[in-house]
């Protein structure tokens, strides 16, 4: 797939994309759309609405939608595949945010991604309501092979950050959450910003998981091994990141954020 757009090579052979407008200035999740090219969705942070938008590969915004019925609460990433229960594509919007580890709920929004890009209204499929247990979530992958969620807790039940090792789990489409483990992001050789996992993305295709945090992204297999990692460009709160067109993209909590890729020779 080719893109017509300049590109300036930073830190870790990243490219920055496009500047996104300034609509979106606490881009906090994005997902890239499984119906129209070159296009992917992202929505802000906490206390901004419920509305997600359709951005172009040249940071414009080409549609926005509200989701109805759904809370405003802390949105922290979102996902996009094949829907639960049917062929057509889905958008899950994960409400996941507890940075005071007081809540008893937090929720997975499910909508159909719009035909469309037209500014309009989506009604919400369903919610996947759960206890969060006391942690903070920053971070949702779907692996539609399974029908299930990945979330990494970035802050414990305590509110300290997750350490060198945060806790991974799985959530079914039922709302059970169960710990799976450790994700190993370099031991001790990793410390402060870097072991705070802030976004997510799972590849159907390769049956990898993306994984970012402040400063760095990781990938690693099905077993959840660890395959490589690198740096990321100096972007103030990087808290989006997916698998797209061409590589790896990250993006941040911005005024105009701007969009970088991976080059693509550079992956493994």
């Amino acid at each position: 797939m080719v893109f017509l757009f300049s590109v300036q090579v930073y830190a870790g052979q990243f490219e920055l994309v496009a500047r996104i407008d300034e609509g979106l200035k606490e881009l906090s999740g994005i997902a890239f759309s499984q119906v129209h090219k070159n296009i992917f969705w992202g929505h802000n942070d906490s206390g901004n609405g419920t509305t997600i938008y359709a951005i172009d590969m040249t940071g414009h915004i080409r549609a926005k939608f509200q989701i109805a019925g759904a809370m405003a609460g802390d949105w922290e990433d979102m996902a996009s595949g094949p829907c639960l229960d049917s062929a057509k594509t889905c958008l899950y919007i994960g409400d996941i945010g507890d940075k005071k580890g007081l809540l008893s709920q937090l929720r997975i929004l499910v909508v159909e991604e719009p035909t469309t890009l037209q500014d309009g209204i989506l009604p919400m499929k369903r919610e996947i309501i759960f206890n969060g247990e006391g942690r903070n979530y920053e971070s949702l992958a779907y692996r539609p092979e399974q029908k299930d969620f990945i979330l990494i807790a970035k802050k414990g039940k305590r509110h300290a950050p997750s350490g060198n090792n945060p806790e991974i789990f799985q959530l079914t489409s039922s709302g059970i959450l169960t710990e799976i483990g450790k994700l190993d992001l370099g031991g001790e050789m990793a410390s402060g910003e870097d072991t705070l996992v802030t976004g997510a993305d799972y590849n159907s295709r390769t049956r990898e998981l993306l994984v970012g945090t402040y400063g760095k992204y990781f990938v690693f297999n099905s077993a959840l091994t660890l395959l490589y990692s690198g740096d990321i460009p100096a972007i103030p709160k990087a808290e989006a990141f997916a698998w797209g067109p061409g590589g790896i993209f990250v993006t941040g909590e911005d005024v105009n954020p701007e969009l970088y890729r991976l080059a693509p020779s550079f992956l493994k």
